[in-house]
């Protein structure tokens, strides 16, 4: 087991997936990423767990967030969104070896082995599974920065936002605003104001110009209203996500109409 802090990422030569491979090396150009690292095996003895432990005592206990960095995830061809658990806020050792393992243990769940066998047949090992391990902000904003928009209806870079978890945004739970270049000057967010909006909007072009490609970018902007870099991957959807969590759910209830007596797969792993 390899266990990796982001500032330390350009220095292994190991295969850390999409989510983070990118966040290590923008952490190591100097963005502001929060603290974080990479899990590239579930730990197999009290050495390894403690090793987890006590870089986490180390930052100070933090909330941390628990994802998966699967090889293939948040590529330019896929994104894997969705397909593999996350945990959120998790606050003490039990919750954190918890989600370590039931993070792990998603790559085989029904929803990422069927995404997998669907899309990505013809790439390499998808199955290799990483975790990352990152401090929790808590934003008073919170969104998605696209470079360009994934939808091709727009000409200029999408920002969509939210007050508050930019989980509710992901999932569908809260309806964010939809700013363009074109329309930004006719919407007003109550409590952002123009300065701190252009900070997510320079943030966005810098990391586009780092990593050479359209990217789709989780931000937030922190209770100092200092913004902060959740996520960074290529733009490769075909709508935004917002509306993905509400396309996948009307798939469903077709589903359901067509097909009344059998059971049909709820979207989460």
């Amino acid at each position: 087991m390899a266990f990796i802090p982001f500032e330390q990422v350009k220095h292994h030569s190991g295969r850390l997936g999409g989510k983070g491979a990118v966040l290590g090396l923008l952490s190591a150009e100097g963005f502001p990423v929060p603290k974080g690292a990479i899990l590239t095996e579930l730990p197999s003895n009290n050495a390894e767990w403690n090793r987890v432990v006590e870089w986490w005592q180390q930052q100070g206990r933090p909330l941390v967030a628990v994802r998966s960095s699967a090889l293939g995830e948040d590529s330019h061809e896929l994104s894997y969104a969705g397909q593999n658990q996350s945990f959120l806020n998790i606050r003490d050792e039990a919750g954190l070896r918890e989600s370590v393992l039931r993070c792990f243990e998603s790559i085989h769940g029904e929803s990422s082995r069927t995404y997998r066998h669907f899309f990505a047949q013809n790439i390499a090992k998808v199955g290799e599974m990483n975790v990352v391990i990152q401090s929790m902000v808590n934003p008073r904003f919170s969104g998605v920065y696209f470079s360009r928009d994934p939808r091709g209806k727009v000409s200029s870079w999408i920002i969509e936002l939210i007050e508050g978890l930019g989980e509710d945004l992901v999932s569908g739970r809260k309806t964010p605003y939809f700013i363009t270049a074109e329309n930004r000057a006719g919407i007003t967010v109550s409590g952002l104001d123009t300065f701190n909006f252009e900070k997510v909007l320079a943030l966005g072009a810098k990391v586009k110009q780092i990593l050479g490609y359209e990217i789709d970018m989780e931000w937030a902007l922190d209770q100092d209203l200092e913004v902060q870099l959740l996520q960074a991957r290529p733009v490769t959807a075909l709508r935004s996500l917002s509306t993905q969590a509400r396309i996948v759910e009307e798939e469903i209830q077709r589903l359901r109409k067509m097909y009344p007596d059998n059971p049909v797969w709820d979207g989460q792993t």
